[in-house]
C-alpha cells in the first residue's frame, strides 16, 4: 500500500480503511488530576511523571536489548531524568530553530 501524505490526491476506487480508534476528547483516565482549572504547576508535575516513565522504559528497553545480544556487551550507564529532559528539549528546539551543525544546538 502506498504512503499517503495530507493533501495527496487519491485515485478513485482506492480502498482506504477508516481510522478506528478511541473516542475523541479528553481521556479522564489518562490524567485524572488535570482539568480545565488545573494550575500550571499541576500540569508540569503531570509531565514530570511522563518523563519518569520515559526514563524507566528507556532503561528497561536497553537492558532487554543487551540481554538479546550474543556475547558480552559493554553496559552504558542508565539514562537519568536530566538526560531525558535534555534530549527532549533538544529534539523540540531542533524542530523550531534550524542550525548549521549539531554542535550549534
Amino acid at each position: 500500500m502506498a504512503d499517503y501524505q495530507p493533501g495527496d490526491r487519491i485515485k478513485e476506487g482506492t480502498n482506504i480503511h477508516p481510522f478506528v480508534g478511541p473516542a475523541k476528547g479528553v481521556k479522564k483516565s489518562e490524567a485524572p488530576r488535570i482539568n480545565k482549572d488545573s494550575s500550571p504547576l499541576s500540569v508540569m508535575l503531570f509531565f514530570t511523571e511522563i518523563f519518569h516513565l520515559l526514563v524507566e522504559h528507556t532503561n528497561v528497553y536497553y537492558q532487554q536489548h543487551l540481554d538479546r545480544q550474543a556475547g558480552p556487551s559493554r553496559r552504558l550507564p542508565d539514562i537519568t531524568l536530566p538526560d531525558m529532559m535534555t534530549f527532549i528539549t533538544l529534539a523540540l528546539q531542533m524542530g523550531h530553530e534550524f542550525k548549521d551543525t549539531l554542535h550549534d544546538y
